[in-house]
């Protein structure tokens, strides 16, 4: 009876530990997706801007735009507002190149969830981590429904 106790217990944890190699093996390390920008994000002097291929505009006599391109990577775009500080910063996510998962990783719960404020611009939704950080989404808009509010 022993015997058969013991070979059970060891079967066991052969069995968790083989779980627990497969489980380790297929996860993938988190890559944080804005980590080449850390240079360039609010706050920030707008000296590192000279490192990136920007296309300049000017919107008066302090404030600048800096836009550039992107070949690979989560985003297609990004358009940086400046002028000695990097005053916002804003990315352009190419189709299936972020998901809201990968953002909540970075940033946490979202504090709020709805449809965009301004009414003509139907088909958005508002995503917000507090009020410096958010996401606009485009689709379409339904609350969630829950199956025990009917």
């Amino acid at each position: 009876m022993w015997r058969v106790l013991i070979l059970a217990v060891r079967l066991t944890v052969v069995l968790c530990v083989a779980e627990g190699v497969v489980l380790a093996g297929s996860r993938q390390a988190y890559h944080d997706p804005f980590a080449p920008y850390e240079t360039i994000i609010p706050g920030q002097s707008s000296d590192p801007l000279e490192h990136y291929p920007c296309n300049v505009h000017r919107i008066n006599a302090s404030t600048m735009y800096c836009t550039f391109s992107l070949t690979e990577g989560p985003f297609s775009s990004v358009s940086v507002q400046y002028d000695h500080v990097v005053k916002r910063i804003a990315f352009v996510v190419r189709p299936d190149g972020l998901h809201l998962s990968d953002l909540m990783l970075c940033w946490g719960e979202a504090t709020s969830v709805g449809p965009q404020h301004n009414p003509d611009e139907i088909g958005w939704v508002d995503v917000e981590w507090g009020k410096q950080l958010y996401v606009a989404i485009h689709g379409d808009w339904q609350p969630c429904r829950s199956q025990f509010s009917e």
